[in-house]
């Protein structure tokens, strides 16, 4: 369930959910009718943590068949009228932008004169704090790190996203994505 978080799953370690669960439950504080429907949902049996692992499994197969016809009688009936959320706005630095007709590496950037080295790049998005520098041989320096690509830089942010769009190049003419020196080089080959 998605009650422990990972700095709980560490501080439990080796414990049996009878020791852990009741403090777990009494420290999220959920309301009965929602600790309900979690149990539900995730298919725990009612006294799953004082049941051996073998039972458990047993008793949780049987439940997961039962959240499963569940879900498909629900599906199947005619009043069922699903509940969509509105699709959240993607900021524009966050779209795939242009793409070069053939792989182009940031070395090539520095190659053409489109950056230098020493090249300061920040996040795009707001969230992210990491700055990055561009080194002399076109691959990205965080800390003491070094990464070949963009996206590998990024990744290494915690953005996991297309590097050539994450990171701004601060330029003379002021701050750019990656991918508008990318596409300069693009429409000269």
């Amino acid at each position: 369930m998605a009650l422990l978080e990972w700095s709980d799953n560490i501080a439990i370690s080796d414990q049996a959910p009878a020791q852990y669960w009741p403090a777990q439950l009494a420290a999220k504080g959920l309301p009965a009718d929602v600790m309900a429907r979690q149990l539900y949902l995730h298919a725990r049996p009612e006294d799953w943590p004082s049941m051996d692992y073998d039972s458990f499994l047993t008793a949780r197969r049987t439940l997961m068949a039962q959240v499963v016809r569940d879900a498909f009688w629900q599906l199947e009936s005619d009043s069922y009228r699903p509940v969509y959320s509105a699709p959240s706005v993607v900021p524009e630095q966050r779209t795939a932008g242009r793409l070069p007709s053939r792989r182009i590496k940031l070395s090539e950037l520095l190659d053409a004169g489109l950056i230098s080295a020493g090249t300061v790049l920040t996040p795009a998005w707001e969230e992210h704090e990491q700055v990055a520098v561009v080194d002399e041989q076109g691959r990205i320096r965080i800390d003491e790190q070094i990464h070949d690509t963009p996206s590998g830089a990024a990744n290494a942010a915690g953005a996991g996203t297309n590097g050539w769009t994450f990171w701004l190049a601060d330029t003379p003419e002021g701050q750019v994505t990656l991918t508008d020196p990318r596409a300069a080089l693009s429409e000269e080959d």
